[in-house]
C-alpha cells in the first residue's frame, strides 16, 4: 500500500525566470552532477558487456559529460 500524503501541497517558486535561455533550463534538469552520473553509467555499461557483444565498439574510449551534452543535444535537434 501507499501511504497518504501527509503534507502541504505547493510550489515553489525559487527559479527565476529573467534572461534565461534554453540551455539555462536543460540544465536545471540536468545540471554537471547529472550528466557526469549519466556518463559514468555509460561508461561502466561498457565495462559490463562481454567482448563478444562489443566487437564493433573495439576502439572504445571512456566519453565525458561535454560528450554526453552534445549527444543529447544533437538528439534533441533531430527530434
Amino acid at each position: 500500500t501507499i501511504p497518504q500524503f501527509v503534507g502541504e501541497p505547493r510550489i515553489e517558486n525559487k527559479i527565476s525566470l529573467v534572461a534565461r535561455t534554453p540551455l539555462d533550463y536543460f540544465q536545471l534538469f540536468f545540471d554537471e552532477t547529472m550528466m557526469e552520473r549519466i556518463t559514468d553509467e555509460n561508461n561502466r555499461y561498457y565495462l559490463q558487456n562481454p567482448v563478444s557483444e562489443r566487437q564493433h565498439m573495439s576502439n572504445w574510449q571512456n566519453g565525458t559529460s561535454v560528450e554526453m551534452y552534445t549527444f543529447i543535444a544533437i538528439t534533441m535537434l533531430t527530434g
